[in-house]
């Protein structure tokens, strides 16, 4: 919540001095941090990543459903935009749903968090926690330059504070 908070305001400060932004969204308080919130979600589980257009939002495509066992699949043509194809070795009848993997390696708590849902099948455990050193602490600096994103497993996250603490080799002042 507190990214979506730092993003809501950043796009705020962003924005407020483009005079149609700042009558209806700032000065009407038309648009709130619960429809970024919105916003955010629909995004979320809309998007597709592409290999060279990067993020992109594609109708249709992105209203196909997920399967573990995917009958179908997508893929960036040459001029940047993208088709939807069936598996080489896939028959549909017709009336039958097409479906594409949403990831293969995505945790329960990512699949609920980005298209709010729990594939039944999943058998990926992890959960990604997002540790931001206090403003007021004296290595901060170096602990943003120098510490990579971590996956922690479950068990890791069970463990007392000063053995997460030297699992992920953080200084402590990160979780006081």
């Amino acid at each position: 919540m507190a990214t979506l908070l730092r993003e809501f305001e950043k796009l705020k400060e962003a924005t407020n001095g483009i005079p149609w932004c700042k009558t209806c969204w700032w000065e009407e308080q038309s648009f709130t941090i619960q429809d970024w919130i919105l916003v955010d979600a629909w995004y979320r589980s809309r998007v597709l990543e592409l290999p060279t257009a990067g993020e992109s939002m594609v109708p249709c495509i992105d209203m196909v459903n997920h399967s573990r066992h995917a009958n179908a699949y997508y893929e960036e043509t040459s001029n940047g935009s993208a088709t939807l194809l069936l598996r080489p070795d896939v028959e549909l009848d017709t009336g039958s749903e097409i479906t594409i993997s949403y990831g293969a390696s995505k945790t329960d708590a990512e699949m609920l968090f980005s298209y709010g849902f729990i594939d039944e099948e999943n058998t990926i455990e992890g959960l990604t926690l997002t540790l931001e050193p206090l403003p007021n602490d004296p290595v901060r600096a170096s602990l943003v330059s120098t510490s990579p994103p971590r996956e922690l497993s479950p068990e890791t996250c069970l463990q007392k504070p000063e053995s997460l603490a030297a699992t992920t080799s953080m200084n402590s002042s990160f979780l006081t």
